[in-house]
C-alpha cells in the first residue's frame, strides 16, 4: 500500500501567494518604520514579515502546515492585513492539501 497523497486544490497555493505578497509589503513598511519612526518596532515588524514570507513559501510548496499558518498570522500582524487575512483563510481551507 502506498502513502496517501494530498489533494491538489488551489487554496494553499493562492493563500501562499497572498501571504508571500503580504510579507514583502510588510518588509517594505517595516524598513520605512525602522528608518523614519522607531527602530524597535521596525525590527519587530521585519521579523514578522520574514516569517510571513517563509510561511507563504511553505504554503506554496504545500509543506509544513503549521509554519504556513504561522506565516499567515504574522502577515496579518505585520501590517499587510488586507492580504494576510484572505491568505490565512485560504491556507486554513486548504489544510488537506498539505503533506
Amino acid at each position: 500500500m502506498g502513502a496517501v497523497e494530498a489533494k491538489k486544490g488551489g487554496h494553499a497555493m493562492v493563500g501562499g501567494i497572498l501571504t508571500l505578497l503580504a510579507g514583502i509589503i510588510g518588509v517594505v513598511v517595516a524598513v520605512l518604520i525602522f528608518l523614519f519612526l522607531d527602530i524597535f518596532v521596525g525590527i519587530a515588524l521585519i521579523a514578522l514579515a520574514i516569517i510571513a514570507i517563509i510561511g507563504g513559501a511553505f504554503a506554496m510548496q504545500r509543506k509544513m502546515y503549521g509554519f504556513a499558518v504561522t506565516g499567515g498570522i504574522c502577515a496579518i500582524i505585520g501590517g499587510a492585513f488586507f492580504l494576510g487575512i484572505p491568505g490565512l483563510i485560504l491556507i486554513l481551507m486548504g489544510k488537506n492539501e498539505f503533506t
